[in-house]
């Protein structure tokens, strides 16, 4: 969370603006830290629910990261 969040401060002071789109806002330094900290818990529930559900957890869990992974830098609605 403290690397996402000093990257996040390093991006906007070299000038990166992290404007809502439609909204006009800007998202908060601290915003970072939380969705991180939010989406990390939930990695380790299903790396912890894993090795119940699945005869190979670690090839699943890889498979799981890389496709969520890959959702999340799909672009979010126009524009």
């Amino acid at each position: 969370m403290v690397a996402t969040t000093l990257a996040a401060v390093l991006a906007r002071s070299a000038g990166v603006d992290f404007e809502i789109p439609d909204g006009g806002e800007t998202t908060p330094l601290p915003g970072f830290a939380v969705v991180t900290g939010f989406f990390s818990v939930a990695g380790i529930v299903i790396a912890a629910a894993l090795p119940r559900r699945s005869a190979r957890p670690a090839d699943r869990f890889v498979w799981t990261a890389v496709s969520l992974t890959a959702i999340s830098l799909l672009p979010c609605g126009p524009g």
